[in-house]
């Protein structure tokens, strides 16, 4: 079993994570789609 350590949970609405799905690809974690999203919005920033 892998470990979990480093790992936390947040609470979202159902809707949220829908959302999060229909913007990853298949076989995406949230993490990768949230990363992806934050490196994009820096990105934007600069």
């Amino acid at each position: 079993m892998p470990s979990r350590k480093g790992v936390t949970t947040i609470q979202l609405e159902k809707k949220t994570r829908d959302r999060l799905m229909g913007l990853g690809k298949k076989g995406e974690s949230y993490d990768q789609i949230i990363n992806k999203l934050v490196d994009l919005w820096l990105k934007k920033k600069r």
